[in-house]
C-alpha cells in the first residue's frame, strides 16, 4: 500500500496538483497563466475590431431611418439639388463628432478591458509567489531575480510579460532538477518499472505516493513540490533517464 503515512485525501489533492502542473509544463505561456486573462489584455491593447466598424455603420444607418430618408431618395436628393457651403459644414461636423463618438467609445472599452484584466491579475498573484518560491527552492541563483519581481508585484506590475518570464524560468528548472534526480540510482529504484503504455498521468498516478512515501521516512531528500513531480513524470515517459517509458504517447 502507497503513501502509507499520508492521508488519503491528502494525497489525491497532491495528486490533483501534480496532474494540473503537468498540464502547465505542456501548454504555452498564455494558456498555463489564463487564457481568458491573457485574450483580455490582448484585446485591450488591440487595435479596433471590425465589430466596432460595423457598430459605427449600423449607427448611420440607424441615423437615416430616424430621418425617414431612404438611400435612393438621398441619392436622389443630392444629385437635383448642388450642395451649399453650409451642406458641407453640417458634414463635416457629422464626420467630426462620429469620430469624436467613435474614439470615446473605443477608449472606454479598452479602460474597462485593462480594468478587468488588472482584476484578474490580482486574483493570480497567491500562484505567482508560488511559482516564485518554488523557483528560488530549484535553482538558489534565481533570488535576485525572484526579489526583483517581488518588488514589481509589490508596486502592482504584474503582467503577462512576467508571468511569461517566470513561466519558463520556472519550467527550465524543474525540468533541469527533475533531469538530474533521475540520474539518481536512489530515485530510479523507488520509482520502480512502469508499464511502457501509460501516459504521462498514469506514470505521475503511479510514481507519487511511492516518492511521497520515501521522502517520509527519509529515504529521499527532494522537495515535495507538485511541479517537480509533474516535471518528473514528463521525463519518464520520454524515457530521459532510460526507464521503461520509451514506448509511451504523449498525453493530449
Amino acid at each position: 500500500m502507497h503513501a502509507l503515512f499520508i492521508e488519503a485525501g491528502e494525497l489525491q489533492q497532491f495528486q490533483d496538483h501534480v496532474a494540473a502542473e503537468i498540464r502547465n509544463l505542456q501548454r504555452r505561456p498564455e494558456e498555463a497563466i489564463g487564457t481568458e486573462v491573457w485574450s483580455t489584455y490582448q484585446a485591450a491593447i488591440a487595435p479596433p475590431e471590425r465589430r466596432e466598424r460595423e457598430r459605427l455603420e449600423r449607427l448611420g444607418r440607424q441615423e437615416r431611418q430616424a430621418r425617414g430618408e431612404r438611400t435612393r431618395e438621398r441619392i436622389a436628393r443630392e444629385q437635383t439639388r448642388p450642395w451649399r457651403e453650409q451642406d458641407r459644414w453640417g458634414l463635416r461636423k457629422r464626420v467630426w463628432q462620429e469620430r469624436r463618438d467613435r474614439d470615446r467609445a473605443v477608449l472606454e472599452l479598452r479602460e474597462q478591458a485593462l480594468l478587468e484584466w488588472e482584476q484578474q491579475l490580482v486574483g493570480q498573484q497567491s500562484c505567482y509567489m508560488d511559482w516564485l518560491q518554488e523557483l528560488q527552492a530549484l535553482d538558489p541563483e534565481t533570488r535576485a531575480w525572484c526579489a526583483v519581481q517581488v518588488q514589481h508585484l509589490a508596486q502592482e506590475e504584474l503582467t503577462p510579460a512576467m508571468w511569461e518570464a517566470l513561466w519558463e524560468r520556472h519550467k527550465a528548472a524543474c525540468l533541469r532538477r527533475a533531469t538530474e534526480l533521475l540520474t539518481d540510482p536512489e530515485v530510479r529504484g523507488v520509482i520502480g518499472n512502469l508499464r511502457s503504455d501509460a501516459n504521462v498521468y498514469m506514470i505521475a498516478k503511479v510514481i507519487t505516493p511511492r516518492l511521497l512515501e520515501a521522502i517520509k521516512v527519509g529515504q529521499l531528500d527532494i522537495p515535495r513540490m507538485p511541479s517537480l513531480f509533474a516535471a518528473l513524470a514528463l521525463l519518464v515517459q520520454v524515457n530521459s533517464a532510460g526507464l521503461d517509458a520509451s514506448a509511451t504517447e504523449k498525453d493530449t
